[in-house]
């Protein structure tokens, strides 16, 4: 692992939560100088939405995704899979240091 990123949203439905983690993902991807990433995702439907099987319909999200269909535009190559939440005990506490700060 080379970097971590959470931030606080607010309320805000998982949806966004999920897509907004893909953007800081990418950008800090891209700060590193990747060229070709690895999405592995517990969302299904963002991943679906990602790969064009599903669209995103809700006027929110849509920003947030063309921002990061021009993030994946510039890379080299990408890759995208969903991981059941359970076997992602990273990015479940990631998400907890995001609503409630770092565990002490």
């Amino acid at each position: 692992m080379l970097a971590e990123v959470a931030d606080f949203l607010g309320i805000r439905t998982n949806n966004y939560a999920e897509w907004t983690a893909v953007e800081l993902a990418l950008v800090e991807a891209l700060r590193l100088g990747a060229s070709d990433v690895d999405l592995r995702l517990d969302s299904e439907l963002v991943a679906r939405q990602i790969t064009g099987r599903y669209r995103v319909k809700h006027p929110d999200l849509k920003p947030i995704h063309a921002r990061v269909m021009a993030q994946l535009a510039s890379l080299e190559s990408y890759t995208v899979g969903h991981v059941p939440r359970e076997l992602n005990k990273d990015a479940d506490r990631l998400s907890n240091v995001a609503i409630d700060g770092p565990a002490t």
